[in-house]
């Protein structure tokens, strides 16, 4: 302790120094039980480093897409990366505009919307999902035109696969009954 004290007069100030110090003599005490006396003796809390400034890393393609789509989420980082990944690929904007035609489409059921905007989308850069919905053309249109779905039916599927899932493989038809009937 009066070694301690000697070096904190000296100026000495960091645990971590000292600590070595101590050790070179002979200490056996782990690196925190200096920290603590250190802190003790300044009358104070131990110090701790500053946390550093956070990194920015470069987002997940996921999350890029969530940051185009929404547009109001970001912070200044992510603006600067969407704004160089929009002029190194002008592509994504084009695709951006259609993917937010098609949301509205849905959202407001728009079946002739729909037609058009397959015939934009036939040379662009969203030319394999319009493509898709081309070839399932009168599911999709049904969807649009029709109120009703089949998501009650969906989530039922969904139920009883996680509880074959859950059962490890033994769920024969009698217990799996049971344990629908039951959930």
């Amino acid at each position: 302790m009066p070694y301690l004290v000697r070096r904190l007069d000296e100026g000495e100030s960091n645990a971590t120094q000292l600590w070595r110090e101590l050790q070179a003599s002979g200490f056996r005490g782990g690196v925190m039980s200096v920290r603590l006396c250190v802190a003790a003796l300044r009358g104070g809390p131990p110090r701790t480093r500053p946390a550093p400034n956070p990194v920015w890393r470069r987002p997940s393609p996921r999350r890029a897409a969530r940051l185009l789509l929404n547009n109001d989420e970001h912070g200044e980082m992510d603006g600067r990366f969407l704004d160089a990944l929009v002029a190194a690929v002008p592509e994504i904007e084009r695709a951006l505009a259609e993917v937010k035609a098609f949301t509205v489409i849905v959202r407001e059921q728009d079946q002739a919307g729909f037609g058009a905007w397959l015939d934009r989308c036939r040379d662009g850069p969203l030319s394999g999902l319009a493509e898709g919905l081309r070839r399932d053309r009168a599911a999709v249109e049904a969807a649009l035109a029709l109120s009703w779905s089949t998501s009650p039916v969906e989530g039922q599927i969904n139920r009883v696969k996680t509880l074959k899932r859950t059962m490890y493989g033994r769920a024969k038809l009698d217990l799996l009954r049971a344990r629908v009937l039951a959930a």
